[in-house]
Parts: structure tokens; C-alpha cells; sequence
């Protein structure tokens, strides 16, 4: 979904971390970068119940991020992976499309070694 401000930005970390899931944020400009959100839309909604894609045009929030920690070089759109509070992967935005479906195949790695202890899907139950 699209992320308007620093809170949501903030919940939806929390709501991630509550969960299990990696959220990914999509960092843009202005805008937006309708390449970037199409292709992480795509390759994130494969593995829906190990990861959550944002998009946040930060522009007007970039002194409020700056206070929690984000900075950004002035490259965008910039792509974070969070485990809850915590960046665990990134990519600047003249990544490539196979950089991309490397992160989130990563990340989906990552999360389903963890989703697992909060809710089972039924192929690992099965699997089990």
C-alpha cells in the first residue's frame, strides 16, 4: 500500500514485526517510480504471507525520517528491507530487475525462517 506519513510508515514496521513478515519499502521522490512499485508489487505479492510492500513518497517527510534514523544519499527510489525496526537489506534505484527479485527473494528467505514459528502455512504444515 502507499505510506502518507512517518506514523504510518512507523505502524506498519510494527504491524510487520507483530506479524513476522519483512515489510519492503519503496523510498520515492515525487512522483513515485511506476517501474520499481510495478515490479516489487509483482514479486511481492508471490509470497503474501511472508512479506509486505509499501511505497512512501518521502519528499516532505525526509527531516521527520532523518530524526528516526533514515537518511538518504539523494539516489531514489531506494528500496529497504525491515525486520520490524531493524534494516536488514537494501538496494539503491538503478538496481536491476534481477537485483530486485533477488532481495525479495532474500527476504522471503529470511521471513520464512521466522514466519514459521508464528503461523505455519499449510503447504509447511503439510510439509511437517
Amino acid at each position: 500500500g502507499e505510506l502518507t506519513s512517518v506514523e504510518e510508515w512507523e505502524e506498519a514496521r510494527s504491524d510487520s514485526s507483530k506479524t513476522g513478515k519483512r515489510l519492503i519499502v519503496l523510498y520515492t521522490k515525487p512522483g513515485g517510480n511506476k517501474e520499481a512499485q510495478d515490479l516489487l508489487t509483482s514479486l511481492c505479492s508471490k509470497h503474501a504471507s511472508t512479506l509486505t510492500f509499501a511505497h512512501f513518497d518521502c519528499d516532505k517527510h525526509l527531516e521527520k525520517l532523518s530524526k528516526k534514523g533514515v537518511r538518504f544519499t539523494g539516489r531514489f527510489p531506494v528500496v529497504v528491507v525491515y525486520q520490524g525496526e531493524k534494516k536488514i537489506d537494501q538496494l539503491m534505484g538503478d538496481a536491476s530487475q534481477a537485483d530486485f527479485e533477488r532481495l525479495v527473494s532474500n527476504a522471503h528467505s529470511d521471513a520464512s525462517r521466522g514466519v514459521a514459528a508464528h503461523a505455519p502455512t499449510p503447504a509447511a504444515a503439510a510439509a511437517g
